[in-house]
Formats: C-alpha cells, sequence, structure tokens
C-alpha cells in the first residue's frame, strides 16, 4: 500500500511539471501612455505649417515655437520601401509618438498606418558570403572566384517600388521625458531620453497619384535646375576645363599692409610717327 502511494504521488509530480512546462510563456507588453501629452494641446489653436518634400537626408525644419501645428510630407514612390537608407538605419525613436529628427517613412511604417511590400530575401547556400558567415573561408573565396570568372552582375529589383506616392500629414507635440523604442511592423524604433527638440504624430496617410510628390510650377523648375547643376557641369565636363583654367591662372600676389606707394600714370593723347 505504501509503495502505490508513493508511485501516486510520483505520477502526480510529474505530470504537474510537465503543464508547467508546456505552458507558454506571456508576450511582454509595452503599454504606452500619451494622454496626459494631448491634455497639454487642449485650447490651443491649430497652426497650418506647409508642406515638404520628403529626401531621406534631408530634416524637417526647426519646429521650435509651431506647438499644434500640422505640416504635410509628399513622399515619392521610390522611397516607400525597406530598402529606404533611414529605414534600414532605424532612424526612428519612440513609439506612436516619436522625436522630430525622426525619419518620416520609418514614423509611417512602425505606427502601422501604411506597410510596404516585403520580400523574404532568397539566400543561395553556394552565395561567397553565406558561405563566409558560416565559416568557410576556402569555399568562400572559390565562390568569389567562380562568381567573378562568370562576369554575373548584381541586378536591382525594383519590383516592390509602389504605383503610388505618399501625402503624410503630421503634428507637432510638445517633447516628452524620454522615449521608448519598440519592435512594430519589422522595425525596431531606438530609446531616447533629453531630446533638446519636439515630438512628432503621424495624423493621416494618403496614398496619391505617382509623381504627384513632387513640386510643381516655375519655382519647381528652378529648384530642380539648381539641384541637378552639377550633375550637369560634370557631364559636359565644365568642372574639368574649370579645374584646368584654374591651374593656369597666376597666383595671386598677397596684399600688402601699410601705405603702397602709386605709380605716375601717363596718358598719350596723340601718337606721332616718325
Amino acid at each position: 500500500m505504501i509503495d502505490q502511494a508513493m508511485m501516486i504521488r510520483r505520477n502526480k509530480s510529474m505530470s504537474a511539471g510537465t503543464l508547467v512546462q508546456q505552458e507558454p510563456l506571456p508576450k511582454p507588453k509595452l503599454i504606452v501612455k500619451n494622454d496626459q501629452v494631448w491634455k497639454a494641446l487642449e485650447g490651443m489653436e491649430e497652426k497650418l505649417l506647409g508642406y515638404q518634400v520628403y529626401s531621406p537626408h534631408r530634416l524637417l525644419p526647426n519646429l521650435e515655437n509651431c506647438l499644434n501645428g500640422i505640416m504635410e510630407i509628399r513622399v515619392p514612390a521610390r522611397y516607400l520601401t525597406f530598402e529606404n537608407v533611414q529605414v534600414k538605419k532605424r532612424a526612428i525613436w519612440g513609439t506612436d509618438i516619436y522625436t522630430d529628427d525622426s525619419d518620416i517613412v520609418a514614423m509611417v511604417i512602425h505606427s502601422g498606418k501604411y506597410e510596404p511590400q516585403y520580400k523574404e530575401p532568397e539566400i543561395d547556400p553556394n552565395d561567397p558570403f553565406a558561405l563566409a558567415i558560416a565559416g568557410k573561408p576556402r569555399e568562400a573565396t572559390e565562390a568569389a572566384k567562380k562568381l567573378a570568372l562568370s562576369g554575373k552582375k548584381w541586378i536591382r529589383q525594383d519590383t516592390l517600388i509602389p504605383d503610388h506616392d505618399l501625402k503624410v500629414t503630421v503634428r507637432v507635440l510638445p517633447r516628452l521625458q524620454s522615449y521608448t523604442g519598440s519592435i512594430r511592423h519589422r522595425i525596431k524604433s531606438r530609446d531616447w531620453k533629453k531630446h533638446d527638440g519636439m515630438s512628432l504624430y503621424v495624423n493621416k496617410v494618403e496614398k496619391i497619384k505617382k509623381g504627384d510628390a513632387r513640386l510643381k510650377g516655375r519655382a519647381a523648375i528652378k529648384s530642380r535646375m539648381f539641384a541637378y547643376e552639377p550633375y550637369r557641369k560634370k557631364a559636359l565636363g565644365l568642372d574639368m576645363m574649370k579645374k584646368e583654367q584654374e591651374k593656369k591662372m597666376p597666383e595671386e600676389r598677397p596684399l600688402q599692409r601699410g601705405r603702397i606707394k602709386k605709380t605716375h600714370r601717363v596718358m598719350r593723347m596723340f601718337q606721332v610717327n616718325k
């Protein structure tokens, strides 16, 4: 009887242990509370700050005195992919409410208000890079030699570029004490404390016709002319000509300090031939 009781206890403990092991761990939750930020905007007048064409390497203007302002950013289609330089760098700080130096495309994707196309990369096991990561240096060098001798070139796949542009409306909010990062929609935002700027919130995202994001009119023509001026000079070889002319020009004499003696000038009114 004692042996049977011991066996029953062992079975119960083993079953309880298996139940504990089978229970899945709860997923970590990030609760973002921004109620105080929205309360700070109560009674404030909404300002229209105009619009700007998006560029990955261009920050928004200073928004220090533009609280509760609304700004429109137009994003061309070629930047609406995960291949965007700023999206790859994870240039985004915060969750739902972001710092004003965060990238607009990264904000739109992370907030869930726009989802670009995503394609899992195809990895070839015989690729030199994959072999090098796997710890096979000899095989990697041989594969790299074969790839170089084959003459194959990497071709960029532009199939993921959408057939539309975006019109993103953001609202300027006061700065937060700290910005907490999170993983959302294949992007991990960063943490940040003691921000010296303002905050941004994605109000609305609209799809517009492809090509409408660019500026139009005379001002747009002038801005594009100035933007493409160095490329035009390089294509025509004008920059090389300018460099050669600068080399041929004599060096300028250094300016003399103090009083300089003036030379007497003689002007001949008539010239008599002898």
